[in-house]
């Protein structure tokens, strides 16, 4: 029984990426809401905007920005959703390559965190986190086979 809790704290212990994870994932979502309400805003005041010419692509704008603050905050909150398991590992991992690919789509400075998120998010403390087994760590820790006297230096 006091391998299972032995086990079970240390698999509970947070790596800080992921801490790292939520809070880039909440500026995203706060990101995705202004976008959403400015969208709204130039929306209702669409024929006001540039003196009133163009209404129409004012109104195109309005909508573009409605539908992307939805995207974006509702991409950005998923994993607040997910449990620790290998799937939702995946789909982390998923949505950090979609964030990349709209952030570089729409605005390019936002693609720095969701970099360095993909880069460390591979990490075996953070693959450990989410209970996915890493197969070469345990590997490296079997016997290689050679006898001791081999192994020894000459003398």
């Amino acid at each position: 029984m006091s391998k299972d809790i032995d086990a079970a704290e240390a698999r509970s212990e947070r790596p800080v990426l992921i801490n790292w994870l939520w809070a880039y994932c909440g500026f995203m979502i706060f990101v995705g809401v202004c976008c959403l309400f400015g969208g709204i805003v130039l929306g209702m005041k669409y024929d006001e905007v540039d003196g009133g010419n163009d209404p129409e692509i004012w109104l195109g704008v309005a909508l573009v920005l409605v539908a992307i603050g939805c995207f974006i905050a509702l991409l950005h909150s998923i994993p607040y959703f997910l449990g620790r398991t290998e799937k939702s590992w995946k789909r982390i991992h998923a949505l950090l390559i979609v964030s990349l690919i709209v952030w570089a789509l729409t605005f390019q400075p936002l693609m720095v965190p969701a970099i360095l998120l993909m880069v460390f998010w591979g990490k075996p403390e953070v693959k450990e986190y989410y209970g996915i087994e890493d197969k070469y760590r345990r590997r490296r820790g079997r016997d290689d086979g050679w006898d001791e006297h081999w192994d020894r230096p000459k003398s």
